[in-house]
């Protein structure tokens, strides 16, 4: 007959562990090491690509961020719409919720175009670059934005 010897956990070793790990992200928040995007206007240069073999567009976005909420404006070249344009021009309203953003972004109408699209991303430790995805219904691609200037 084998007879199993069973392991068991150091008294208290679990609640060193867990202790250590909050310490150490505590330690990272309070030493400011995630800086998150900067609070009043700024204005962010990027660009969105497609899962095929369009080439990516370039973006800007004019962002207003008062605590976890944001509003803006965005402009981007018309590779897409009615012709009538050169630029497409949208409003932008999100949330952020530590280092993740979520922003939609809904065309003025410029050029014909009206839609709106879903970006959700994660904010660089020191803030300066969100990346992530955009999505318009069951179609999704790329995206990253970086600080260029900001207001505060």
């Amino acid at each position: 007959m084998h007879h199993r010897t069973q392991s068991r956990p150091r008294a208290g070793s679990s609640p060193i562990w867990l202790a250590a790990v909050l310490g150490a992200v505590l330690s990272f928040v309070a030493s400011g090491a995630y800086a998150g995007v900067p609070q009043g206007d700024s204005q962010w240069k990027g660009q969105y690509g497609y899962n095929d073999a369009r080439a990516p567009v370039p973006f800007s976005w004019s962002l207003s961020i008062a605590g976890d909420k944001l509003k803006g404006k965005s402009s981007e070249p018309a590779t897409f719409g009615d012709g009538s344009v050169s630029t497409l021009t949208g409003n932008l309203a999100g949330t952020i919720a530590g280092t993740h953003v979520s922003i939609i972004k809904t065309y003025d109408g410029s050029g014909g175009v009206g839609h709106s699209v879903r970006y959700s991303g994660d904010v660089s430790a020191d803030g300066r670059e969100i990346t992530g995805n955009w999505q318009i219904d069951q179609s999704t691609g790329p995206f990253s934005v970086d600080l260029v200037g900001a207001n505060q």
